[in-house]
């Protein structure tokens, strides 16, 4: 969803919680509602859908996801877990089954805030009476998100809808993007050091080994080294770090990640998944760059 994609994170050393992570000015092509001049939009409940009509439906949704990106930016999960039901918050936090809003509230102390925004809703079809899905995409960081979303209508409040779960989609680059490959292999990312010279860049991950990575890419101020992330207690990112995107590969996996808006400079990616012993494949060395050149002209 919207959601935070889960990101950074889906199982980092002495964590029983999944970041969501909580899962441009670049407008993706082919949105059948794309954002236009994005209004402000406040971490507060949409009005419920009281007009009939897919159009109503459509824009009703979207509020939902708008007002989701806003919560996750601000960092208010009291109000972001009046969203979704806890069904969701289950999936996502919880390793299935359901996930009361007292007790999610209860964990959010330690959740990273991460930027993230609306681009848009597609593919809106009823699945059933008071249940709807729809394609999302959003950008989390720097990273494009792109889900299948599944919304539920409450049954005590006709016309207020509410994200109930949600499956990743593969991203699609703008058309104007860069392409790279990386590849994890006997625990090391080959190449360690990659340099892009677009703003845009699609990079093609593939895990060759027989356990879990993760593809974590940051931006690290002056003076910082990845070796803090090793010393942070708790999932929140050291001062002086910024999140930028994330990918977790199951073994033997390919993924995608798209990164927009990307400005000059160089960015340190990680994976903070722990092996057998507990310890993450950073301190094993497990870690690059990336580095975005200035245009030639």
């Amino acid at each position: 969803m919207p959601v935070l994609p889960k990101p950074w994170t889906a199982t980092r050393p002495n964590r029983a919680v999944t970041l969501l992570l909580l899962a441009a000015a670049l407008l993706i092509s082919g949105l059948a509602h794309p954002v236009a001049a994005q209004e402000t939009v406040t971490c507060a409940r949409p009005a419920a859908v009281k007009d009939v009509g897919r159009e109503a439906l459509v824009t009703g949704l979207g509020e939902v996801i708008q007002a989701s990106a806003a919560c996750q930016t601000a960092g208010d999960w009291e109000t972001w877990s009046r969203l979704v039901t806890e069904n969701y918050l289950g999936q996502v936090y919880g390793g299935g089954g359901l996930l009361n809003r007292e007790d999610f509230v209860a964990m959010t102390a330690d959740l990273p805030v991460i930027k993230v925004r609306y681009r848009g809703i597609d593919d809106v079809k009823t699945v059933r009476d008071g249940e709807v899905r729809a394609n999302v995409r959003t950008i989390v960081g720097n990273q494009l998100i792109e889900e299948q979303v599944t919304f539920r209508e409450e049954k005590a409040d006709s016309g207020r809808w509410l994200i109930d779960a949600s499956t990743p989609l593969t991203p699609v680059a703008p058309r104007d993007h860069e392409s790279h490959e990386l590849t994890i292999s006997g625990n090391h990312f080959n190449p360690n050091a990659l340099v892009a010279t677009n703003a845009t860049i699609e990079l093609h991950i593939v895990n060759q080994d027989d356990v879990a990575h993760e593809f974590l890419l940051l931006q690290l101020a002056d003076g910082a080294t990845p070796g803090q992330l090793l010393l942070q207690p708790g999932s929140q990112l050291p001062a002086g770090f910024t999140y930028m995107a994330q990918l977790t590969l199951p073994a033997k996996t390919d993924g995608k990640v798209v990164l927009l808006t990307m400005k000059p400079g160089t960015y340190t990616f990680v994976d903070m998944l722990p092996n057998a012993q507990g310890i993450p494949w950073l301190a094993s060395g497990m870690m690059g760059t990336l580095t975005i050149t200035e245009p030639k002209s």
